[in-house]
This record gives C-alpha cells, sequence and structure tokens, in this order.
C-alpha cells in the first residue's frame, strides 16, 4: 500500500478537521504522534489530541479550518490557515490566524506544532461552556 506524501497528509488532516469525524482524524496521526500547541500546556498525544479536538467540534458551532496556504519541504509541512467557528450569540464568525508545522513519518502525521493567539480560542471555548 502507498503512504501519503506529506501533502496529501496534510490536506487530509484538514479534510478530516473540517469532516467533524474523530475516526477519520484519529487514522491520520502515527501512533507515537505528538502536538504541542499554545492552547493548553504540554503535549498531548494522538488519542488526547482527538479528545480535545472533539470537544471543541461539541462547543464550537461549524469550527473549520480554512486553508490559504500549504508548503512542504521534504518531510516537514507548513499550513497556514484561519481557524473559525460561528458564534450563535451574535450571529457572527469568529476568527484567528494560525501555522501549523508538522513532520510525516510513514505517511502520517508524526509531530505537529501550532502558532497562533492561544488565549483567544481557549477564551471561545470557556465561554461557550468548555
Amino acid at each position: 500500500m502507498r503512504t501519503s506524501t506529506p501533502s496529501e497528509a496534510a490536506l487530509e488532516y484538514i479534510n478530516a478537521y473540517n469532516s467533524h469525524d474523530p475516526e477519520r482524524l484519529r487514522r491520520g496521526y502515527h501512533p507515537d504522534f505528538v502536538v504541542s500547541n499554545p492552547i493548553f500546556e504540554g503535549t498531548k498525544n494522538a488519542d488526547e489530541t482527538v479528545a480535545f479536538i472533539s470537544h471543541v467540534w461539541d462547543t464550537l458551532t461549524g469550527a473549520r479550518f480554512e486553508l490559504f496556504n500549504l508548503a512542504v519541504d521534504g518531510d516537514t509541512a507548513l499550513l497556514e490557515f484561519t481557524f473559525a467557528w460561528d458564534d450563535q450569540r451574535d450571529n457572527t464568525t469568529k476568527r484567528t490566524p494560525v501555522a501549523d508545522v508538522f513532520t510525516v513519518k510513514d505517511g502520517l502525521l508524526y509531530n505537529l506544532r501550532a502558532y497562533m493567539e492561544g488565549t483567544m480560542v481557549h477564551g471561545w471555548v470557556e465561554e461557550m461552556g468548555g
């Protein structure tokens, strides 16, 4: 079976996130996957990441990634996107820019570092009851 290229893995990550399907998202993570993200302290493994993202999906209506740039060098990919969600309280869409840098191993996401204004997103999740 052919493994995904870093570009394919990156696009599947965006599509899996936007599908709100935790099993699909989990399938894209390497067994030794680890993520660091300014929303939480420390790092999370694949199962912890899926649980966290599922909580975001449950809390922020229409949570999605709006990809606008993908750059790949070897096994490293940089995704630039907007994290967006629909705030039903005031009928607006909230947005914040994000950059994810990850490495791919065996066609799966192996290590991900997210860069964003984490306090804002964390505050949104708390405001919405998460």
